[in-house]
């Protein structure tokens, strides 16, 4: 009996196009009913328009890299995903999944600190378990602090 696979890779291109669609969705919205100009320099709307725009431009070079690579790849294929894989995606979705519960209670710091660091875990190849997870607890303990100290101190931007 063959088994048939079931490819994953495209999966990521789909949710970033569907948060892509949100944003400008969004934008769209707060510029009809608080009639903000967007391409204002002074406009609070013009960070998440970059972001979008930043978004759609690695999402168009991303699908086009994995379609090439996926054509080049096909006479070679083999397990679309493997058990070790599937298990730290089915690890980094649940810490997602705690990261939203929990962002509203800890806030932007500690939560993200948190996720970072279940994130960076899951996501780590090789090497031990304990050097795993100091290597994530020290990246998030490191990054979480300065990208809020940038976009909090420096840029203004209102964190959760």
């Amino acid at each position: 009996m063959m088994r048939r696979e079931k490819s994953l890779l495209f999966l990521p291109h789909i949710f970033l196009a569907v948060v892509v669609v949100a944003i400008f969705y969004s934008l769209v919205i707060l510029m009809q009913k608080a009639n903000i100009q967007i391409f204002d320099i002074t406009s609070p709307l013009i960070f998440c328009f970059l972001v979008g725009i930043c978004l759609l431009v690695f999402l168009v070079l991303s699908f086009l890299s994995d379609y090439r690579k996926k054509a080049d790849d096909a006479e070679k294929r083999s397990a679309a995903v493997e058990n070790e894989e599937f298990k730290r995606i089915i690890l980094y979705l649940l810490g997602l999944v705690v990261y939203i519960v929990l962002l509203p209670r800890l806030h932007f710091t500690a939560a993200t600190m948190i996720f970072m660091a279940v994130g960076g875990y899951a996501l780590h190849d090789g090497g031990k378990t304990t050097t795993r997870l100091l290597q994530a607890v020290l990246a998030a303990a490191i990054l979480v602090p300065a990208v809020y100290y940038i976009f909090y101190g420096i840029f203004a931007v209102m964190l959760p």
